[in-house]
């Protein structure tokens, strides 16, 4: 949780606001995301995750919308909380819950692999290897996911997610005939 140390941060983080709900409005929701987000990380307040779980819903991003709307139900309304506040925190609940049905899951599992080691990408991006075998939302869309392990070829494998789907995404490691082979001093 962060907390504006002056007047003038507060200040700021509410022009960041209140332009963050005008781009709302205005249907600019990746601007949207942003200027929530300047605003949430000067002054903490649910009312500024709710509209960023919003637009993150708008532009088709469910993981990142969310976690944002578990962040406010998580960390509920304290006591004595504004109107707003209460409010924020109640539209979450109900958010979230509309939300997680519609979240596709995926699991990845890895063959080939023994007792090497390996990287998971996604999209390009690595993701723990922890997370093989589990199941895990993914934004709806195309991703593209492989592993990559010394000695070991990798092999991309491209899946389209649809609202709601429930995948499994088989990664397997073949060993790179053209990989160098490590030599051992003697």
């Amino acid at each position: 949780t962060t907390f504006a140390a002056t007047d003038e941060e507060r200040a700021g983080a509410r022009s960041a606001a209140v332009a963050g709900l005008d781009a709302f409005n205005g249907g600019r929701f990746q601007e949207s995301v942003e200027l929530f987000e300047k605003a949430e990380a000067v002054v903490h307040s649910p009312v500024h995750l709710l509209y960023i779980a919003r637009s993150h819903l708008q532009l088709g991003h469910l993981v990142e919308a969310r976690e944002a709307y578990m962040k406010i139900t998580r960390a509920g309304a304290p006591d004595g909380a504004s109107a707003a506040v209460t409010d924020a925190v109640d539209n979450a609940e109900k958010e979230l819950e509309q939300l997680e049905p519609r979240l596709p899951q995926v699991t990845v599992k890895v063959t080939g692999a023994g007792d090497k080691k390996f990287q998971l990408f996604v999209d390009g991006r690595e993701l723990s290897a922890a997370l093989a075998g589990i199941s895990r939302p993914v934004n709806p869309g195309k991703h593209e996911f492989s592993v990559k392990a010394e000695g070991m070829k990798r092999t991309p494998v491209s899946r389209e997610f649809t609202e709601g789907a429930r995948d499994e995404v088989t990664l397997h490691l073949d060993v790179d005939p053209n990989a160098p082979v490590p030599t051992k001093d003697t």
